[in-house]
């Protein structure tokens, strides 16, 4: 998180944008590693559709969270 925060930190843009930024490529992220954990899944136990939005839609959820959290320690310049 420290090396993508810094790199957007780098950026010539507003702090709103970078934060913006910052949720938009934490939240994709997240959301395929959960769609990756989904397609494990679905080659041994069959979870069904409804775990894909799970698997997907918490971790954008957190991701949300991470960002805050974060960015009220290391607001951007």
């Amino acid at each position: 998180m420290k090396k993508l925060w810094n790199w957007i930190d780098r950026k010539p843009l507003p702090a709103e944008k970078k934060y913006t930024l910052c949720l938009w490529i934490l939240g994709a992220s997240w959301a395929l590693m959960g769609l990756l954990l989904w397609l494990g899944l679905e080659l041994v136990c069959r979870p069904g559709v409804e775990w894909l939005l799970i698997l997907t839609g918490y971790p954008v959820m957190a991701s949300l969270l991470a960002v805050f959290l974060y960015g009220c320690r290391h607001p951007f310049r």
